[in-house]
Order: C-alpha cells, then sequence, then structure tokens
C-alpha cells in the first residue's frame, strides 16, 4: 500500500520515494535499547495529543511521552514538573506547586514548544537539537541561548558548565538535571531513526514500533481477538501523526478496503 510517498509493512519497512528505493529489515527487542514509558504516562496520552494538537506539535506526541516520564514518570498533580515555567500563570512559581494534571500539562507543552522553537529543531528525529531543547526544558529557555552563543548547541559537558555557572550566580547547591538529556533519551525511540528515512512522520512512527507484536494495533482498532493485523497497524500509524483526522489516509483493517479508497483517490 503506498501511502503518499512511502510504502510501510509491519516485518519490515520499505520506503519508496519517486525512483530511489531504501531497504530497511527491522526484527528483534528494543528492550535492551529504549526502556517504555509508566503506565500511567501512557493513560496521559488523550490529554498530551489534546493539548500538542492545540499547540500545533503534534508531531512531537513521543517526546512530551518521554520528558513526562523522566520529570514525574506520570504521577502527581504537577505530571510535566512546570510550575517554574514561564506559562504557569495560575500557581506560584515553587517546585509542585501546580495541582491539577491537566493545567500541568498544558503549561509543560507550550514550555516545550517554546524550548523546540528556540533551539530550531525541525522533526521528530533531529537529535541534535532536540537535545538542546530537552537540556533548556531543564535549565531553562535562557540555557539554548547560552549555548548557542558560546558553542553553537548542546554538548554534556557545557551542560554541566552551565550548571556550575548558575550555582555560583545565586549561590545554590545544585543547579538542574546535568544528566537529563541521557535521561530522557533513553525512553526516546525516535532516537533511533536512521538517516534517510524520508521525512514524513509516518515513517518515523513505523519505525519507531519495532520489535512490537500486533496486540496494540488490534486491539485499538476495535478487535477482541487477534486479527490479520497489518492494516490496522497501517491505521495506527496514521491516526499517531493526525492523517485520520485529516482524511489523508483512512482507517481501515482490510488491505482491499484501503486499496479501493487509495484507487479512487488515484493514490494506489
Amino acid at each position: 500500500m503506498i501511502l503518499e510517498e512511502y510504502l510501510v509493512i509491519p516485518c519490515f519497512t520499505v520506503i519508496l520515494h519517486y525512483r530511489k528505493i531504501f531497504l530497511y529489515v527491522i526484527g528483534g527487542d528494543n528492550s535492551s535499547t529504549v526502556s517504555e514509558v509508566s503506565r500511567e504516562v501512557k493513560d496521559y496520552e488523550p490529554l498530551i495529543r489534546k493539548f500538542a494538537k492545540k499547540y500545533g506539535i503534534e508531531e512531537y506526541v513521543e517526546l512530551i511521552k518521554v520528558v513526562m516520564q523522566q520529570e514525574s514518570g506520570g504521577t502527581g498533580g504537577d505530571p510535566m514538573q512546570s510550575s517554574q515555567g514561564e506559562f504557569n500563570t495560575k500557581y506560584p512559581h515553587t517546585p509542585n506547586a501546580i495541582t491539577e494534571p491537566e493545567y500541568s500539562i498544558d503549561c509543560g507543552i507550550q514550555e516545550l514548544k517554546s524550548c523546540l522553537e528556540s533551539a530550531g529543531v525541525k522533526n521528530p528525529t533531529d537529535m541534535e537539537h532536540i537535545r538542546l531543547a530537552l537540556q533548556g526544558y531543564n535549565y531553562g529557555n535562557g540555557y539554548i541561548a547560552w549555548a548557542q552563543k558560546n558553542y553553537g548547541g548542546y554538548t554534556l559537558a557545557n551542560a554541566a558548565e552551565f550548571s556550575e555557572k548558575m550555582m555560583k550566580e545565586k549561590n545554590l547547591k545544585s543547579y538542574g538535571d546535568r544528566q537529563y538529556v541521557p535521561h530522557v533519551l533513553r525512553y526516546y525511540s525516535f532516537g533511533r531513526v536512521p538517516s534517510g528515512a524520508g521525512n514524513q512522520a509516518i515513517v518515523r512512527v513505523a519505525l519507531s514500533q519495532e520489535g512490537k507484536g500486533g496486540e496494540t494495533y488490534w486491539r485499538w482498532y476495535g478487535f477482541n481477538q487477534r486479527v490479520s493485523w497489518c492494516a490496522c497497524y497501517v491505521s495506527w500509524c496514521a491516526e499517531q501523526c493526525g492523517y485520520l483526522e485529516s482524511g489523508a489516509i483512512p482507517k481501515f483493517s482490510l488491505c482491499s478496503d484501503g486499496v479501493k479508497w487509495f484507487e479512487k483517490k488515484k493514490q494506489f
């Protein structure tokens, strides 16, 4: 099934771009390299998706989830730990002052969006700039401008240097998490997407599911027991990046239904 410029198949991924063909054979388990977020974080996904859409960063739902995982594991009244951020106008700017999880997510997503923009992040696999944005989320957006001016971006060493600098300036015993970026990225599967895999969000989503079985996809579709799930998988990937809602791709569980839809659109 050709989805715009790409063909995605669960057991392996073939990416077609005009006359160029790239093949990635995928297998194995992610567990040794990428840790899963908690059930509590997964339960917040509808709210995360709601505010990500509101602020125009729907492609970054997975990144928001891993930030929440590192900040709180999805627990407490301030799961995004956004009380001290500039977008909190309702509660004191002290740690854990926010007691409404929905408000915390709202503020935290605005904060992360600001960091992504300041860092010049282009897409969810732009790891060079995502690292800069993540450290900015932890330290405050001022770190981003400082790192860009003095070093051209993020490094683990300059994250430590900035922490020392702020400790001296503010007479503090500690400042932020110097290892924040590696701590967050241990959960971020998009950071493992191979370069040259195209720039479509659906391809990044598909590759992030490496090593997983089909239950997630057929249950999401509404089946109570295992079915042949390749079309459910394609539909699930499309839903993750807003393509179902926009009408760019249909929701279908039979390949033949998908074929008919794409044929009518002259996209098959």
